[in-house]
């Protein structure tokens, strides 16, 4: 992680913090691990989450699938954010998921 620039407003550097910690866990992981990344969703039931966005607003975004295939979103304060990471191994028979986090502002 890099110095905290003091310039940013804290939503800014709450993204940046984030954005290279999930990128530092997901780095050079062995063959059969993956980083996994999860919020809860409706019904307080958990989705995996895909994409991250961090608009100016001070607001998050995370969007992602629930287990039947749906798209889910979660929309919420940066103060408030609560995602879960997990590293877990690749089973054989799961079905090909994206490798990768993606962040946009």
């Amino acid at each position: 992680m890099g110095p905290i620039n003091s310039t940013q407003n804290p939503a800014e550097q709450f993204a940046d913090r984030i954005e290279d910690a999930i990128k530092n866990l997901q780095a050079n992981p062995p063959d059969n691990l993956r980083l996994r990344v999860y919020c809860q969703g409706k019904d307080g039931e958990d989705f995996r989450v895909g994409n991250i966005q961090f608009p100016p607003s001070g607001l998050v975004i995370l969007s992602g699938r629930d287990r039947a295939g749906n798209s889910m979103y979660a929309i919420s304060h940066f103060q408030r954010l609560q995602f879960v990471c997990e590293i877990s191994e690749i089973k054989s028979n799961e079905e090909e998921e994206r490798k990768l986090i993606g962040f946009s502002r």
